[in-house]
């Protein structure tokens, strides 16, 4: 499920990059410029949406990721992942 959804916030993100960027460069608007700059604003403002709500479930609902690995302290594994000695 994080795959799918990891995907689907690339895929949104590509789609919102590219839509503005095709339609400044067959320069098919009705009003030169504004509606570029509407869907770019509009497209930007769903992602921001989606990535919020994304941060949201992986906080919320995933919360056993971020618990410490078999008891260990968090201030510990982290010294042993980057090798730190005191």
């Amino acid at each position: 499920s994080t795959a799918v959804m990891n995907s689907g916030l690339l895929l949104m993100a590509v789609m919102g990059i590219t839509f503005p960027a095709v339609l400044h460069f067959t320069h098919n608007e009705v009003h030169r410029g504004k509606s570029e700059l509407s869907l770019s604003r509009f497209s930007s403002g769903i992602m921001l949406v989606a990535y919020a709500s994304y941060l949201y479930f992986q906080l919320r609902s995933q919360h056993n990721l971020y618990d410490p690995i078999d008891g260990i302290n968090g201030d510990v594994a982290l010294r042993k992942i980057f090798c730190v000695h005191n």
